[in-house]
């Protein structure tokens, strides 16, 4: 009963939030006439030639904007044209993106090559592989790319991480990291560069102070600074071998600690998921094969109606959280075959988890060793999930 109601309060929300949006779902959507309320669209191309008074929700490979938006929007596609002015914000993800027209709230954005040709009114929050900034920026910008360029001026604080960044006219301050830095306009602000080359053009002028590193290579006069300039140790790079050993171990205790936090709060369901290992070995590796191909595929599937896309959301966070703590009770499993008078799962856990992280590092079996662990760690969980029958009880110790 409880089951039938909770389906009924869930299936009520929904049909009440797909009731204020108006839904297309066609291989080519062209529109033509203008819409009163929200805009849901999903296809192979979209394009809006009409007003939209609400937001608009769009997934497709090809979306082209011609027509004005009051609200937000919110886009993912190959390729994105906003060719007329957003009210709102802006949320687009996509691969070749071009914003041709000003958007009058925030801007966050991530792609493979980014233009921005108009204004934007509000913050930009930007991730992509080539970024493009020719319009004037109201606010912030907080961007991550490999090649940034930035012609427009910027009324509030650049904090860029990048390959290179190219620079124009700014009113705030700009802190940079980096490989090369090129300043082309007036930054009237303070300059923080963490970079290995440092270019100021002929135009180039800075009216703050300057930060760079004792590494940092500065190129440019002088007198194109008219604030301090101080040096500061750059930050000490760890080798690649020592980046793998670090973040290996960060990686390690951070799932010790999750397996902990799981066997103190569930410590019969824990001992019960690992015994299931050692009853079917290959039947997991059946179940966990099957989990990993057809979660994704069956989550694409349900996106594709609009009421299941929340249903599909909640089934792509829990696919990642199973793959997370998959190899948990992998570990309890191993704990138990080198201990088998052992009673505590903590101690379990801790001594299983050490003999994966070992395996787990050999070359050339390393990789055997972690997909077999996925794969029994999905199998357990998907067959507490799936079975009508209860998970065999744990085993008594003689």
């Amino acid at each position: 009963m409880n089951k039938i109601l909770t389906y009924l309060i869930v299936l009520v929300l929904l049909l009440t939030t797909v009731s204020a949006l108006k839904i297309i779902e066609e291989d080519e959507i062209y529109l033509k006439t203008e819409v009163d309320e929200n805009l849901y669209a999903a296809g192979g191309k979209v394009s809006i030639d009409a007003p939209v008074k609400g937001d608009i929700t769009a997934f497709a490979g090809e979306i082209i904007i011609n027509s004005k938006v009051e609200e937000d929007i919110m886009i993912m596609g190959g390729n994105i044209n906003i060719n007329s002015p957003i009210r709102g914000k802006g949320h687009v993800c996509g691969g070749d993106i071009n914003i041709n027209s000003p958007i009058n709230g925030d801007l966050t954005s991530g792609g493979g090559n980014i233009n921005i040709n108009n204004d934007i009114k509000g913050d930009i929050r930007i991730m992509g592989g080539n970024i493009n900034i020719a319009g004037n920026v109201e606010g912030d910008i907080l961007a991550l790319g490999g090649n940034i360029n930035s012609n427009g001026y910027i009324e509030g604080d650049a904090l860029i991480k990048g390959g290179k960044l190219t620079i124009g006219n700014t009113a705030g301050n700009l802190e940079f990291e980096g490989g090369e830095l090129i300043v082309n306009g007036v930054i009237e602000g303070n300059v923080k560069a963490e970079a290995e080359k440092i270019t100021l053009k002929e135009n180039a002028m800075i009216q703050g102070d300057v930060t760079v590193t004792t590494e940092s290579k500065l190129l440019g006069k002088k007198e194109q600074i008219q604030g301090s300039i101080s040096k500061i140790p750059a930050k000490k790079r760890m080798p690649d071998f020592v980046k793998k050993v670090y973040f290996s171990i960060y990686g390690a205790l951070a799932l010790l600690l999750l397996g902990i936090i799981l066997v103190l709060i569930m410590p019969t369901t824990s001992s019960r998921l690992a015994d299931n290992i050692d009853d079917k070995f290959w039947l997991m590796l059946l179940y966990g094969l099957l989990a990993l191909i057809v979660t994704p595929i069956a989550a694409l599937l349900i996106m594709m109606t609009v009421i299941g896309i929340p249903v599909a959301i909640i089934l792509i966070m829990l696919y990642v959280l199973a793959i997370l703590i998959s190899k948990v009770f992998v570990a309890i499993y191993i704990g138990k075959l080198v201990m088998k008078k052992q009673k505590s799962l903590v101690l379990l856990l801790i001594v299983g988890m050490i003999i994966y992280i070992i395996l787990a590092n050999i070359p050339y079996i390393g990789g055997v060793v972690k997909l077999l662990a996925l794969l029994l760690g999905l199998g357990t969980i998907t067959l507490a999930i799936f079975s009508k029958k209860r998970l065999k009880n744990p085993k008594k110790k003689k």
